[in-house]
């Protein structure tokens, strides 16, 4: 009986190695050797050591020859999995090809593009270029129709399709109008022909007209908010009217306007309750104001120039812009300052200008009219403003203003002081009794009297 026959588990190792569909799953190298060892099924069993080695040995030789078995169908597996295998590389080969050609025609694309790309750029500023000489053109030759159209005597009636024309003939599109005027000035400047001499006339008359009514929209629009009555609609009227005649270069007209209302409407009426008369400024007139009176007339004043820029500082905000803001105010407060007929000036020269003075009189005058006056410097420089750098430049500005107040008093009141220093010192030393001079043997009594205090 054979090794296999006698083993179940033998037969079922030997039956894995050869079937590839058979599993050795289950297998017990153990039970092997029990049933190798053991009796058969039928009961006939080997007991001596030499049947056993027989048995042992027949299984040994059947393993190895499986075993060489086993190795054979190694090998051949190893050869048929490097042959795959190297059909597999030789197969990767070519998508990998393809694959560097595929990038190297992408990266090839991708330069196109952006050669293309910066063609189209080119192209797109050349166009933007020819688009903006083209608009260029349209416009000129749109303006050399309105002067044609401008240098038709006034008396006959023009029916025209030129939009600039028609703009500005419009009363009620005054913004639009003035932009176009800027622009036919210019034009105007270069015209020296005789023929086109009545629309140089008109192009003038048309720019004087149209900065007129914004200046009196603005005008009207300022006076309902001097007066307090102000609506949304008028600081709108005076933000876009002021906007217009900055852009036509009228900026200083604008401001100076802008000031002189607030000054007419604000401190010509309150000058009218002052006590003080520039006319009268001599002492001993009967109608001369006190000192005082002045310095009362002085405190008013300041306090009516604070709350003037504390509301106007405010409009100047709204109506103008960023741009020009600050020199409004700056020229409101320089106004305000140095007006010759109404301004802190004025009222200095009036209460330190009298004629027969005295000098005490003058320094303390000038001492509170200095100190009303920074007080007034200190609470505008405190309003509150845009921006810090804003805040910074005004109250630089109104450091430079107070000097300019009380410059011309610098050299006067340094010399009036020296003089009251003078006085004051005679009077001093006039007042003191001094000791007479001790002579003779006095002079000598005298000395050991000092003496003999000074051991004491």
């Amino acid at each position: 009986m054979s090794s296999s026959s006698r083993s179940k588990e033998l037969a079922k190792l030997l039956s894995s190695g050869s079937d590839p569909f058979q599993s050795c799953e289950g297998y017990s190298t153990d039970v092997m050797l029990d049933e190798l060892c053991g009796p058969t099924s039928d009961g006939d069993g080997s007991t001596s050591l030499a049947d056993l080695d027989g048995i042992f040995k027949s299984a040994i030789e059947t393993l190895q020859a499986h075993r060489d078995v086993i190795s054979t169908k190694l090998v051949e597996l190893d050869k048929q999995n490097r042959k795959f295998a190297a059909k597999f590389h030789e197969s990767l080969r070519e998508p990998e090809k393809l694959l560097h050609l595929v990038t190297a025609e992408m990266d090839e694309l991708e330069d196109r593009f952006t050669k293309v790309s910066s063609s189209a750029v080119v192209i797109g500023d050349r166009l933007a270029i020819i688009d903006k000489e083209k608009n260029r053109a349209r416009d000129t030759d749109e303006l050399l129709e309105a002067i044609l159209l401008l240098n038709t005597p006034s008396t006959a009636p023009v029916k025209s399709t030129n939009k600039l024309y028609n703009t500005l003939k419009d009363p009620h599109r005054v913004h639009e109008a003035i932009v176009i005027v800027g622009k036919l000035r210019d034009f105007a400047d270069e015209l020296t022909s005789p023929a086109t001499k009545v629309a140089v006339q008109e192009i003038h008359r048309l720019n004087q007209a149209l900065e007129s009514s914004l200046l009196q929209g603005f005008d009207d629009a300022q006076d309902q908010e001097l007066r307090g009555v102000a609506s949304a609609h008028d600081l709108g009227t005076m933000r876009e009217n002021a906007a217009s005649l900055v852009a036509h270069g009228c900026k200083d007209i604008v401001a100076d306007r802008f000031v002189w209302n607030v000054m007419k409407e604000k401190l010509t009426k309150h000058a009218q309750f002052l006590r003080a008369d520039s006319s009268t400024t001599e002492l001993d007139h009967p109608d001369a104001p006190t000192c005082d009176e002045c310095l009362q007339d002085l405190d008013s004043l300041v306090a009516k120039i604070r709350a003037i820029c504390k509301s106007q500082f405010v409009v100047i905000q709204s109506v103008f812009s960023a741009a020009i803001a600050p020199s409004i105010r700056e020229i409101l407060v320089e106004r305000l300052c140095h007006d010759p007929a109404f301004g802190l000036l004025s009222h200095l020269e009036r209460l330190l200008g009298r004629d027969g003075m005295a000098d005490k009189e003058y320094v303390a005058a000038l001492r509170a009219a200095y100190e009303k006056c920074c007080g007034l410097v200190q609470a505008i420089g405190m309003l509150p403003l845009e921006t810090p750098a804003e805040t910074d430049r005004m109250q630089t500005f109104l450091t430079a203003q107070l000097q300019v107040l009380f410059g011309g008093h610098r050299q006067r009141y340094v010399q009036i002081e020296q003089d009251l220093l003078h006085q004051s010192l005679d009077q001093t030393l006039g007042l003191i009794k001094w000791p007479a001079i001790p002579s003779g043997k006095n002079k000598y009594k005298l000395k050991d009297q000092a003496a003999r205090e000074s051991t004491t």
